[in-house]
């Protein structure tokens, strides 16, 4: 990290492979939950998420998941990648 006005500069490459890691390991752990206890794990997740239907049924699929994980973890690349870039454009500005 680089220090800019006293404040440290983030890299945009460290900042999002970390967000991109932390939403592939929460869709991970969302996806073993399911697995191995659905009823459980889709009460619990439901619960945590108000846009859940919670009359839907949902049964674990491979396929879905892996495409979720994928997802989250782009999503979070992208995230982290911009929110580095606009935090040290507003630090520059100081």
């Amino acid at each position: 990290m680089k220090k800019t006005n006293n404040v440290q500069k983030l890299s945009e490459k460290t900042t999002s492979l970390s967000l991109g890691s932390l939403f592939g390991l929460v869709s991970l752990a969302c996806g073993i939950l399911v697995y191995a206890i659905p009823d459980a794990a889709m009460s619990l997740l439901t619960s945590m998420i108000h846009s859940s239907l919670p009359w839907q049924k949902t049964v674990f699929d491979a396929g879905k998941f892996a495409q979720g994980l994928a997802v989250a973890i782009v999503l979070g690349l992208v995230l982290g990648y911009a929110f580095a870039k606009l935090f040290n454009y507003f630090n520059s500005r100081k």
